[in-house]
């Protein structure tokens, strides 16, 4: 059983059989005596009927936020429209997907000691088809409004589908130069102790984000008090060296996993003298569901981890799996590619060469790990032309979809 929060009342029509109704009868007038905003009265109606999950909402942000907190309505859009574009059996080849491949969630990750430049965010990632991953990788791109081009992009795409190396910027290169084991230290005390006062936590709604587990809604707190042993049971065996000196959470209030609630736990080894902090995040029905049936969450989160992460084994990263619920376990810590929400014009051309980078070492090289990609790069190398139109057309339509979507009141 998964569980999701959400504040928005959830429609029943059937507990509700005379305002659903009404509210058949208002969308049809809508449609029938508002012509000149016809278009965005039908979304509005298809708005009102739709799976709560799956309905379009506004961030309260920019044309980026409003994209990525809406993946299971682009998930959705995709299922019903790629259907148009008459795709041969190759270019829907299937296997291990992202999902949801934009700026925010590719990051460097401390492996092992070693800063790695890798897709950070499993939450909604799965078997999907290839194709998916990359249209909805140019449409993250292209919200941005950076003035990023398809076909370069693709040209990327490309070369890691072909898997052929590709210099990595050199803002990149800089910051993830070879740090020292003395540097990645400095780095995680620095992190620990922005979050923590000695032994415990700071509970802190604008800096730390955190608050107490007997401040959290009592849905929480029933989660976290069935679920404790599980979580406690996961850092033993990951961390035996670890004691554990305090626990707090958090939820998101934006993003695609806001709402979710994170269990924070605070640890310390005598022996190595060292603290780290661990969350544990809910994991729900991933927006890959939508395309089709998944694994379990062990047997997926293994094949994310091989195609995405190369089978890297750390002991501070894992999963975590109660009666109910499902947890991906993850260490905390400080990231150093970070872009601001309103970058310079500096900013924005490492913006562009990051995604151009990432279009190969991130969305086209996993790919081409995957035994069943075989037929969809040979079906992507035979006409490149014509994929790039189909990625093109797919791309702007629900781009343009998008606007509409923002110009609702």
């Amino acid at each position: 059983m998964s569980y999701a929060f959400n504040k928005t009342m959830q429609f029943d029509s059937i507990q509700h059989p005379f305002k659903a109704l009404f509210l058949y009868i208002f969308c049809a007038l809508s449609i029938i005596f508002a012509p000149l905003n016809k278009a965005t009265a039908e979304l509005r109606c298809q708005d009102t009927f739709s799976n709560p999950k799956i309905r379009w909402h506004s961030s309260g942000g920019n044309v980026a936020m409003d994209f990525r907190e809406n993946l299971f309505h682009f998930t959705d859009w995709w299922k019903k429209s790629i259907v148009k574009e008459n795709l041969s059996k190759d270019l829907l080849s299937v296997g291990i997907i992202s999902a949801d491949p934009n700026l925010t969630n590719y990051n460097d990750v401390p492996i092992n000691g070693k800063r790695k430049l890798r897709f950070n965010d499993f939450d909604d990632s799965g078997r999907g088809p290839f194709i998916f991953d990359f249209v909805r990788f140019v449409v993250s791109a292209k919200a941005l409004r950076l003035g990023i081009k398809t076909a370069d992009l693709f040209e990327m795409y490309q070369a890691g589908l072909r898997n052929e190396k590709q210099e990595m910027p050199d803002f990149l290169k800089k910051i993830l130069g070879d740090l020292s084991t003395k540097d990645e230290k400095k780095i995680n005390e620095k992190y620990v102790d922005k979050h923590t006062s000695g032994d415990s936590f700071k509970f802190d709604k604008e800096i730390t984000k955190l608050a107490k587990i007997s401040s959290a809604p009592p849905e929480v707190q029933k989660i976290f008090k069935e679920d404790l042993s599980t979580m406690q049971d996961a850092l033993k065996e990951a961390l035996p060296e670890y004691k554990i000196l305090d626990k707090a959470y958090r939820i998101k209030t934006s993003g695609g996993s806001k709402e979710q609630p994170r269990f924070w736990f605070l640890l310390k080894s005598e022996k190595e003298n060292e603290k780290l902090i661990i969350e544990f995040k809910l994991m729900v029905e991933p927006a890959v569901e939508l395309l089709q049936p998944q694994s379990d969450f062990q047997t997926r989160l293994r094949a994310i981890n091989e195609v995405f992460w190369k089978n890297a084994e750390d002991p501070t990263y894992g999963i975590a799996i109660s009666k109910n619920h499902n947890y991906s376990m993850r260490r905390r810590f400080k990231k150093l590619i970070s872009f601001s929400e309103t970058p310079s014009d500096k900013e924005k051309q490492n913006i562009r060469e990051f995604l151009s980078y990432i279009a190969y070492h991130d969305v086209g090289r996993p790919v081409s790990r995957q035994a069943s990609s075989a037929n969809y790069i040979k079906a992507v190398q035979n006409n490149p032309d014509q994929f790039l139109a189909i990625v093109e057309s797919v791309a702007s339509e629900y781009i343009e979809l998008v606007k509409k979507l923002r110009q609702q009141p």
